[in-house]
């Protein structure tokens, strides 16, 4: 669903003209278009399409702060209220929050994880999943907390692609 006067196949193209700009190397030009659908996205989904492309584009110039600004932005708005830098007190938070719901779990139960239907879930778990590559050149804390949280989601809602590299990795973060 796009807002009036822009139409989803409208956005879609626009959000593929960005990425093109990106991938052969008119940052500029991309960063612009992409602040531009910024503004009009209508759903969940379009604002993790964008949110994605915006912090992959700035991870790719080395702009690290802003791709984490925009990624956590995102979250925020989907509830997962962080600050870009967490005290090791906020880590240890989502270490016990996670602790607590797996600790009744059997790795059989674990492997069984259904697939992640919800797209607003998917959506979340993806720019999540983006998030993890700045984060790590940034900062141990929010690495940790990224890597947390994605376990956090996908015990919650489901198995996805992108809770791979979470779920191979956090058990070096519980330690």
């Amino acid at each position: 669903e796009a807002r009036p006067g822009h139409s989803a196949t409208t956005f879609a193209i626009a959000l593929l003209r960005a990425e093109c700009e990106f991938l052969v190397g008119h940052l500029d030009l991309a960063e612009q278009q992409l602040l531009g659908l910024s503004q009009i996205c209508s759903d969940l989904q379009s604002g993790a399409d964008v949110t994605r492309l915006r912090a992959q584009l700035y991870t790719a110039a080395g702009q690290y702060d802003r791709a984490i600004d925009v990624s956590v932005a995102f979250l925020r708005h989907v509830g997962i209220d962080w600050f870009p830098y967490p005290s090791r007190e906020q880590v240890d938070a989502e270490r016990l929050r996670l602790r607590s719901l797996s600790k009744n779990l059997s790795d059989d139960q674990l492997d069984a994880l259904p697939p992640m239907t919800d797209p607003g879930q998917r959506a979340t778990m993806a720019v999540l999943a983006d998030l993890i590559i700045p984060a790590s050149y940034v900062d141990r804390d929010l690495s940790d907390a990224v890597l947390l949280a994605a376990t956090r989601v996908t015990i919650e809602h489901g198995i996805s692609p992108e809770s791979c590299f979470a779920l191979t990795t956090t058990f070096g973060v519980l330690a």
